[in-house]
C-alpha cells in the first residue's frame, strides 16, 4: 500500500490586502473595554492542522486580539489627545510542521470627542473705569482661555458678549473681538447717568461639533469712577446788579448767589475774588 503524507504548501492568506477601522476615543474612562473594533480573517488551503489559523500581534496596551477569531478589542483608555491613529501588525500563523506564516497592517483612527470645554483663567474680573476714557480705544479687560482639545474640537476659541447687566448684548457700550478675547468700550459712559456700573458676561467656545459646541463662561463687573467734567454754573446768570442802602450796617445780605455743578457729588464753595 502507498501512504501519503500531507505537506504545508499554502500560506495563510488575508482577505484583505490591508485593513483599517476607527473607535471613538473614551470619555469617562473604560465604558469601551471590549468592544469590538475589526476583524481579521486569514484562510489556508492546507486540510487539517496544517490549514489551522491562529493570529498574534506584538503586545498593545490598547487592543487585544483573539487568537481564534481575529477580532481585534479595546484594551484600554484611548485619548485621541495621546494618539490619532494606531498601526497594528497581525500575524496569521498556521499549524503546519514547520509553520507558515503572513502578516497584515491594520490602521486603526481615533475619532475625536469633545470632552473639554474652554478653559478661562480668572472666570470673575473686576476693573474700573473713567468716564472720559476714549472710545474705541480703551481695552477694559481680556478674557483669557485654552482649550485641552485637538483641532477642530479644540484650539481656536471664539469669543462673543452674552449679556450686558443681565440684557442680551447689543453692542453697546461695549465690543468684543471673537478670535483674542479683548473687550473694549464701544460708545461714551456717564457717571451722571443711572448706571454707574456694569456686569458684562462674556463667552468662550470651542468649535466642537461631537457631540456639540461647548462653553465657559466669564463675568466682568465694570465700574464707572466719576470725573470731574463740569464747572459751576451761576442759577442767575454771571453778572448781577444791586442796589445797597447808604445807612446798610455790616453783615446786611445785599444779593444771595447759587449755583449748580452738572457733577455728582461735588460740592459746591462760594468765595469774593474781587471788592471794589
Amino acid at each position: 500500500s502507498i501512504s501519503v503524507n500531507p505537506v504545508n504548501e499554502f500560506t495563510p492568506t488575508f482577505g484583505a490586502a490591508s485593513y483599517s477601522a476607527s473607535t471613538v476615543e473614551s470619555v469617562s474612562g473604560n465604558e469601551r473595554i471590549n468592544e469590538l473594533v475589526v476583524q481579521v480573517s486569514a484562510t489556508d488551503s492546507d486540510s487539517g492542522a496544517d490549514g489551522t489559523v491562529t493570529y498574534s500581534m506584538p503586545y498593545n496596551s490598547k487592543f487585544s486580539l483573539h487568537a481564534s477569531t481575529g477580532e481585534i478589542r479595546r484594551n484600554g483608555t484611548i485619548s485621541f489627545e495621546d494618539g490619532t491613529s494606531y498601526a497594528l501588525t497581525v500575524t496569521a500563523t498556521d499549524g503546519g510542521s514547520p509553520p507558515k506564516a503572513s502578516s497584515v497592517t491594520v490602521t486603526i483612527m481615533v475619532t475625536d470627542l469633545n470632552e473639554f470645554a474652554p478653559t478661562c483663567t480668572p472666570t470673575t474680573i473686576t476693573v474700573s473705569m473713567r468716564e472720559d476714557s476714549p472710545t474705541p480705544t480703551t481695552t477694559i479687560a481680556t478674557i483669557n482661555c485654552t482649550d485641552a482639545e485637538s483641532m477642530p474640537n479644540g484650539g481656536t476659541l471664539i469669543y462673543h458678549i452674552q449679556s450686558v447687566n443681565g440684557n442680551p448684548f447689543s453692542f453697546q457700550p461695549f465690543s468684543i473681538s471673537s478670535s483674542s478675547g479683548v473687550i473694549k468700550l464701544a460708545s461714551p459712559v456717564d457717571y451722571e447717568s443711572n448706571t454707574k456700573s456694569y456686569q458684562v458676561v462674556a463667552t468662550a467656545s470651542d468649535q466642537g461639533t461631537n457631540p456639540s459646541v461647548l462653553s465657559t463662561t466669564v463675568s466682568v463687573q465694570v465700574y464707572v469712577t466719576d470725573v470731574n467734567e463740569h464747572a459751576p454754573v451761576f442759577t442767575g446768570g454771571n453778572t448781577a446788579s444791586v442796589t445797597v442802602a447808604e445807612s446798610a450796617t455790616m453783615g446786611t445780605v445785599i444779593y444771595t448767589v447759587a449755583a449748580t455743578d452738572a457733577d455728582q457729588n461735588d460740592a459746591i464753595t462760594y468765595a469774593l475774588v474781587t471788592n471794589t
